[in-house]
């Protein structure tokens, strides 16, 4: 159960890396996104407002690029047998808060919302929850 647990992180992960990717590449290079809820383009208001680089003027999609590597590392590490659980577990639940922040940010501040982040908020979120099942005993 622990492997496949593990295994799910690493998809996971995989999907986040890829979606944390593409913000970020648009982010820095300032094209648009593509964002298929409407026409407002509330994923281009999310991704260039005031709250996209909270930490260091860092975009937050770049931060959580390097987040999902980390987790996707860790675990790989976890199914090689290394004990990454202790590692997942606290940097997915610092992951957790973020991200809850930012959904505070993004749906009450700037009223709006972002297809392209409620999927990672959703991801990270999974993988949260799989890193606490890390921790139970396997009889």
């Amino acid at each position: 159960m622990r492997k496949n647990l593990y295994k799910s992180i690493i998809v996971l992960s995989l999907i986040g890396l890829a979606i944390s990717s593409y913000l970020a590449y648009s982010s820095y290079s300032y094209q648009g996104i593509v964002c298929g809820i409407n026409e407002k383009g509330s994923c281009n208001v999310v991704l260039n407002g005031p709250y996209s680089k909270l930490i260091l003027n860092i975009p937050n999609s770049f931060i959580g690029a390097i987040g999902f590597l980390a987790l996707l590392i860790l675990g790989y590490l976890g199914i090689k047998g290394k004990k990454s659980a202790r590692l997942i577990i606290p940097l997915s639940f610092v992951s957790l808060l973020f991200i809850l922040y930012l959904a505070y940010l993004v749906f009450f501040v700037l009223r709006s919302f972002c297809i392209w982040c409620f999927t990672v908020w959703v991801l990270t979120a999974v993988i949260f929850i799989c890193s606490m099942f890390l921790t139970r005993k396997i009889k």
